[in-house]
């Protein structure tokens, strides 16, 4: 319940940026066609809902702060700089924006399934109340 409560207050925002990016093309006269409006509305979703798994997995599986909550993990640390550099190298990219979504959301989704097998499986032996 907490995934599905996180993604939909992480959709709020997400489909915003959806609107108003579509919109501010259609008001520049930029050409958009409905398929690419809707492959990078996708996308801009489905990294709505990435984050919202990756910081649960992130959580449940390294379970990094401290009670003064202070990060005190380093593999958080480490997993999280690794996916900010993706991020970045992601942005080096030349690619038509639809072909640019359609593979960040396929990435998107592998890394989701693997990270929710991953908090299925191991969380219970990883996670701690204290």
């Amino acid at each position: 319940t907490r995934l599905l409560r996180i993604s939909g207050l992480n959709l709020i925002p997400a489909a915003a940026i959806c609107v108003g990016v579509n919109l501010l093309l259609f008001l520049s006269g930029e050409h958009w066609g409905v398929g690419e409006a809707l492959i990078v509305s996708c996308a801009i979703l489905g990294l709505s809902l990435f984050f919202s798994v990756h910081h649960l997995f992130m959580y449940y599986i390294f379970q990094p702060y401290s009670t003064e909550l202070n990060v005190k993990n380093p593999f958080f640390s480490i997993v999280n700089s690794i996916v900010l550099a993706v991020g970045v190298v992601c942005m080096q990219f030349q690619s038509s924006p639809a072909r640019f979504a359609m593979v960040v959301l396929l990435a998107a989704a592998a890394y989701m399934l693997i990270a929710l097998f991953l908090v299925y499986k191991y969380s219970s032996r990883t996670f701690r109340v204290k």
